[in-house]
């Protein structure tokens, strides 16, 4: 039965809308993680203060940062799409299609590789001091 209050798009629109909108709800559950374990790190770095809690402090801070910023470009491409530009010709699914160059995408993807750089970085430290210690 089909839906008599439903848009009028193919279907393979409605599946990329659908399939974005996903994207965006996991990534929101995602930040509520990000924003937990930054706590927790944040308050366990405070109340021992030893060794170097405050390049971790500084670390856990950059991080976290960056992750709020790349959260809120996408948040705000998300509003471009379905809200700001919806009546592009061809509806939401032809605006992301075509014109994926905008500097909130590329600043959020950008980001988004940085952070990963940073934490890699400190698994690969992490790792390799955990090497000199077994042997």
């Amino acid at each position: 039965m089909t839906n008599p209050y439903g848009p009028n798009e193919p279907a393979a629109a409605i599946w990329y809308e659908r399939a974005d909108m996903a994207g965006v709800d996991i990534g929101g559950i995602a930040y509520g993680v990000h924003i937990s374990v930054f706590f927790m790190c944040a308050y366990h770095l405070l109340k021992k203060r030893t060794g170097r809690y405050k390049i971790w402090l500084l670390f856990i801070f950059v991080l976290f940062g960056l992750g709020t910023v790349n959260v809120a470009f996408d948040m705000h491409f998300s509003q471009s799409t379905w809200i700001d530009d919806r009546n592009f010709p061809g509806g939401p699914f032809a605006w992301s299609t075509r014109r994926p160059r905008r500097p909130l995408l590329t600043g959020g993807n950008a980001e988004s590789i940085l952070i990963s750089f940073l934490a890699d970085g400190l698994l690969v430290g992490v790792l390799a001091r955990f090497n000199e210690i077994v042997k």
